[in-house]
C-alpha cells in the first residue's frame, strides 16, 4: 500500500509504508479524533451564536438545546449557521496550520482528518438542503420561506 507523503499543492511524492497496520490503526485514531472534535466545534458554533445573543443554551454531544421562545427569524438564522460556518472556519484554520507545518507524522494525519471531516460537514449541510428537511441549511430554508421549524 502506498501513502501520500505531504498534503497538496505540494509536489506529490509516492512512498510505500513500512507498516501498513500501523497507517490504518493511525488512520483510524485520527479519524475518531478529528469526527468528534469536527462534532463539538460545529455545535459550539451554535452555542456562542444564541449565547451572544442572550438566549440560555445547552451543548450536548451532537445538538445544542435553546429557549428560542422569544427569537426573531434573524436571530434564529444566526444561531442555525453558525454551526456550518464554525466548521468552514476550522477547515480554513487545519488547512492552514497543516500547510504550515510540512511535516509528517500523526499530528499531521490528525490536522488532515480535521480538515476534510470540516469540509465534508460544511458542504454537506448546503447539498442536503433542498433534499431534507432536517438539518442546519434546511431549517434555514424553511424560515426563509416561511414554514415553521424547530431548534431539534
Amino acid at each position: 500500500m502506498l501513502f501520500y507523503e505531504g498534503v497538496w499543492p505540494r509536489p506529490v511524492k509516492w512512498i510505500p509504508h513500512k507498516n501498513n497496520f500501523i497507517l490504518f490503526i493511525n488512520s483510524t485514531v485520527a479519524f475518531i479524533f478529528a469526527f468528534t472534535f469536527v462534532t463539538l466545534f460545529h455545535e459550539l458554533g451554535h452555542w456562542t451564536a444564541y449565547r451572544l445573543m442572550n438566549f440560555d443554551a445547552v451543548i450536548y454531544h451532537n445538538r445544542v438545546d435553546a429557549d428560542i421562545s422569544s427569537i426573531t427569524n434573524s436571530q434564529h438564522i444566526i444561531g442555525l449557521s453558525a454551526g456550518p460556518l464554525a466548521g468552514l472556519l476550522l477547515a480554513i484554520i487545519a488547512f492552514i496550520i497543516l500547510k504550515a507545518r510540512n511535516k509528517n507524522n500523526a499530528f499531521d494525519l490528525l490536522l488532515l482528518w480535521t480538515y476534510l471531516l470540516s469540509l465534508v460537514n460544511f458542504f454537506g449541510y448546503l447539498m442536503l438542503t433542498p433534499l431534507s428537511a432536517a438539518g442546519d441549511t434546511a431549517k434555514i430554508a424553511n424560515i426563509i420561506r416561511g414554514v415553521s421549524t424547530s431548534l431539534a
